[in-house]
C-alpha cells in the first residue's frame, strides 16, 4: 500500500483532494484485495460490509458458511478481511468485505434470499456493522 500512500499524500492528487474536501463529505478507505480477484464484470454490483466482531466464536460459524453460499449465488470476493485502514473521514475500517456479483438483481437475490437468510442472523448477532449494495461503475 506504499504506492497508494505516496499518491494520496503526493502533489498530483493534492488539488483534487482539496476540491473534494471543500465540496463533499466522504470516507476513503484503503484495503488489500482478495488473492486471485479478476477484472470487474461490466454490469457488476457490489456488496460492501464493514463489521466489528464482538463474538469471534459465533462469527467464525458465519465466516465458515458464507463463502459457499456467496459463490453458489454468483458472487466472488474482492476483499475479505485483509488489511484495511481509513485514509480520510470517520468510518473506521474494521473487518472489511467487498464481494462482486454479475448484476444488482443477482446480488439482491443473494442478500434477500432464503439461503443467505439462514446464516445472516449469525452475523447480525456476532457484532455490529454496515452493509451496502452498490452498482458498479458503468463508465461515462
Amino acid at each position: 500500500m506504499a504506492a497508494l500512500d505516496d499518491f494520496i499524500e503526493g502533489p498530483a492528487y493534492a488539488p483534487v483532494k482539496a476540491i473534494r474536501h471543500r465540496t463533499a463529505s466522504s470516507v476513503v478507505i484503503a484495503v488489500e484485495g482478495y488473492p486471485g480477484a479478476a477484472p470487474a464484470v461490466p454490469e457488476s454490483a457490489y456488496l460492501v460490509g464493514n463489521n466489528t466482531i464482538a463474538d469471534p466464536d459465533r462469527f467464525k460459524v458465519y465466516a465458515e458458511r458464507v463463502p459457499a453460499v456467496l459463490t453458489a449465488a454468483g458472487g466472488r470476493y474482492l476483499v475479505r478481511g485483509g488489511a484495511a485502514r481509513t485514509l480520510e473521514g470517520d468510518w473506521p475500517a474494521r473487518r472489511l468485505v467487498v464481494a462482486e456479483f454479475p448484476a444488482m438483481a443477482v446480488l439482491e437475490a443473494f442478500y434477500f434470499g432464503a439461503t443467505y437468510g439462514e446464516i445472516l442472523p449469525i452475523r447480525l448477532s456476532s457484532g455490529t456493522g454496515n452493509a451496502i449494495l452498490a452498482e458498479g461503475y458503468r463508465g461515462g
